[in-house]
């Protein structure tokens, strides 16, 4: 019992030490390698109970193993054995095939833009002049006549600006909203998806349930860089969820003069603070 202990223990520090090097919890590292060794355990556990009961019922207490044939000792020993050392390899690959499975997933890097020069200069080598025209222009979806302008002018851009929502402004209105102008976009000749932008600067505020952060001039006086990226992710989350592509933030203004009507959007006055949030 002692010598399986001082194994589990051995075998769960270094794989544990190993497997956090890696960013695997230390949660998931234990669960893997207590498994890997209750499991084998246990079965040596029921075959020993099973010897120790046939030696019980033997007459006078003595020991039918010990006195039985020769091949039947070396045979229990060699068994009994066998087990023991499977009981060890179990819990060593057991342990470290726990820690490997439960790795989190190596970072992808994404490629760079300019490898998609190819493509693109394929493409706007094809397009008309008012196909042109039509990729640079980006109104108001509130302003558009009718959501077909998007195929009549080959619109390459559409925005929802402060109080540009849906009718009832859910979340379900919103990626139904994008959806339908996509779809017009997908009908033109060289059918490029729209590439749609919303005003959530401090989260995706138009959207009812959404969270609300801080206006920026809020979160540049705590100068916490972490708390800002973070806030941008929770809002990038959300903005997706619509299924909107486009995010006009974060604002890299460097306000110095209060007198100016959005000096709030800005982080502060000092650039080298604006460029780390």
């Amino acid at each position: 019992m002692l010598v399986f202990v001082f194994v589990f223990v051995f075998v769960f520090v270094l794989v544990s030490v190993l497997a956090l090097l890696s960013g695997v919890s230390l949660a998931e590292v234990s669960s893997g390698a207590f498994l890997a060794f209750v499991i084998p355990f246990v079965c040596s556990c029921l075959f020993r109970v099973f010897v120790v009961s046939i030696d019980a019922r033997a007459p006078g207490g003595s020991s039918i193993i010990s006195r039985g044939p020769a091949p039947l000792r070396r045979f229990i020993l060699e068994l009994s054995m066998k087990i023991r050392i499977l009981v060890l390899a179990g819990l060593i690959i057991g342990a470290a095939a726990g820690a490997v499975s439960t790795q989190a997933p190596a970072t992808v890097t994404p490629p760079k833009l300019s490898s998609f020069d190819p493509q693109a200069n394929a493409l706007i080598a094809r397009m008309t002049l008012d196909e042109k025209v039509g990729q640079m222009t980006q109104p108001d979806q509130d302003f558009m006549a009718d959501p077909t302008d998007i195929e009549t002018y080959f619109l390459g851009s559409v925005l929802s600006g402060g109080d540009s929502d849906p009718k009832t402004n859910t979340v379900e209105d919103w990626a139904d909203m994008y959806d339908r102008y996509q779809s017009h976009a997908l009908r033109t000749r060289l059918k490029i998806p729209l590439l749609y932008g919303v005003d959530a600067v401090h989260g995706h505020n138009n959207v009812l349930g959404a969270v609300v952060f801080p206006h920026n001039i809020g979160l540049g006086a705590t100068r916490n860089a972490k708390l800002v990226e973070e806030i941008g992710r929770i809002t990038a989350k959300e903005v997706r969820t619509t299924g909107i592509n486009w995010a006009f933030a974060p604002c890299v203004a460097v306000p110095r003069d209060e007198r100016w009507g959005r000096t709030y959007e800005g982080f502060g006055e000092e650039p080298g603070m604006v460029a780390e949030l």
